[in-house]
């Protein structure tokens, strides 16, 4: 391997690994929430070493990308900025043998996205689902915290949760849906221990007139009153709980390898709108996928316009470019019910790229 490989290949994977650790880094700090209650719940280290290694996976193909655009640019840069890209050019070293290492380690760094995408995080998301509801089934009190936001035929909950599986100051407003009112439950302390849930100074204040049922001439209005009260874990569960249809796992877009999902994405008589849902998946792999080629390649173009002309215009150009690409994925998200129209959002980064390039070679000329 010559020289000047090495260098840009060890300069660039420096860099990129770097970046990597740092946004993973930040981004695991926003799960720290999750992983308090976690570890709360009673779980072994193996589980919350096993929690964080799945959170990794799961975050791996959103920071390949920005790590490459990083890398590839800063490289560029510093090539440019000291002018050693200048003594290469006089040496007769093309731009396109300069880039050429760097684009090869991208295209490894583009087929390990695409396995991590395709293969690593589907696997990461079902472990995932299984610690959760492993946690909740030993720590049910887990629930009240995932509560927060009061929604249509949902529970609102707040309460103070401590890692003895000990809840406080405990507030609960749920739906009935025999009665189509709402009903209220206070407790001062909630505590579970052995499948079983006990409280202290509990009150409930709950309609029991179901509708269509007449009046019968007495007030429906139900006021209760406990010092202390148990129940099982089980019940506490399917009360707080919206009843829901279990999918499995197989039926999941989000869940499944890719192989599998190409066969849904593309049959013909299947369900429409779990065609859809997988045709989405399938699109939104692919761009997580290749991104991250078209990213080094963006950093690199944009790297040495910066370093070169000694302006703001590549810096501008990568920053529009990163927006670019993020706004993207989030419209895209929002079109998962229409595939297609998702699929020209994820477009957007290359037709930009595309149009940086063409417009520089124009101005040139």
């Amino acid at each position: 391997m010559p020289v000047l490989w090495r260098y840009l290949i060890c300069s660039y994977l420096s860099l990129f690994f770097l970046c990597v650790a740092g946004f993973i880094t930040t981004l695991l700090l926003l799960c720290l929430q999750e992983m308090t209650h976690l570890a709360g719940s009673g779980s072994t280290v193996t589980d919350l070493f096993l929690f964080v290694l799945c959170q990794i996976s799961y975050l791996l193909p959103i920071t390949f990308p920005l790590a490459a655009l990083i890398a590839a640019f800063l490289v560029m840069y510093r090539l440019s900025e000291t002018r050693e890209l200048i003594a290469l050019r006089s040496a007769g070293v093309t731009m396109r043998t300069i880039r050429c290492p760097l684009l090869l380690v991208a295209s490894l760094l583009t087929l390990i996205n695409y396995v991590t995408t395709n293969e690593v995080t589907p696997r990461a998301r079902r472990c995932m689902e299984t610690l959760g509801y492993d946690a909740v089934t030993s720590n049910p009190l887990l629930l009240l915290t995932k509560a927060k936001k009061p929604k249509p035929k949902k529970i609102y909950a707040s309460t103070t949760l401590f890692p003895e599986k000990t809840a406080t100051d405990t507030v609960i407003a749920l739906s009935e849906s025999a009665t189509g009112r709402l009903a209220l439950i206070t407790a001062d302390t909630l505590h579970v221990r052995d499948r079983e849930l006990t409280g202290k100074g509990v009150a409930c204040i709950s309609y029991t007139k179901k509708e269509g049922e007449p009046e019968g001439g007495f007030d429906h209005l139900l006021i209760e009153n406990q010092e202390s009260m148990s129940t099982s874990v089980d019940a506490f569960i399917a009360g707080i709980c919206p009843k829901r249809r279990i999918v499995p796992h197989e039926h999941m877009a989000t869940h499944q390898p890719f192989a599998p999902l190409i066969r849904t994405a593309f049959r013909k008589g299947g369900d429409i709108a779990m065609t859809r849902r997988t045709r989405f998946e399938c699109f939104r792999r692919l761009f997580f996928a290749c991104i991250t080629y078209v990213s080094t390649y963006a950093g690199a173009v944009y790297g040495v316009q910066t370093g070169h002309v000694r302006g703001t215009q590549g810096l501008l150009s990568t920053i529009l470019f990163t927006i670019i690409t993020l706004s993207s994925s989030v419209m895209a998200k929002s079109l998962h019910a229409t595939p297609y129209r998702a699929l020209i959002c994820y477009l957007f980064p290359f037709g930009f790229l595309l149009f940086s390039l063409f417009y520089k070679n124009l101005k040139r000329s």
